[in-house]
């Protein structure tokens, strides 16, 4: 579950990067049709896929409680992809995030 996740996260990141590389440009193949947004929307499909195969083998609510780790992931990502700051507000909402995470698989909540 959690490298579905990380796939989807991935994905987010070229997306991101083929938005930056076509700036100003027009037109749908121009904007749609670069390596980066290709691969974006490729590993996007292979990551909506993946709960298919997963949730044959873990229930349910386990997965649900996994997406948001996407946005911990999208974070560290996104600060080695482009240099964005990690400032205390998002680092405290992430560790709540891993928190809550970490809590419901205990089954203390």
């Amino acid at each position: 579950m959690v490298s579905g996740v990380l796939i989807s996260s991935v994905s987010q990141i070229l997306l991101k990067k083929g938005a930056i590389v076509n700036e100003g440009r027009t037109g749908f193949a121009a904007q749609y049709l670069n390596r980066y947004v290709i691969g974006g929307y490729l590993l996007l499909l292979i990551a909506m896929l993946i709960p298919f195969y997963v949730y044959q083998l873990v229930e349910l609510k386990y997965g649900a409680v996994m997406e948001p780790l996407g946005y911990v992931f999208v974070m560290i990502l996104s600060y080695l992809a482009f240099g964005e700051k990690i400032t205390p507000r998002r680092l405290i909402g992430n560790a709540l995030i891993i928190l809550g995470v970490v809590l419901f698989n205990l089954k203390l909540v």
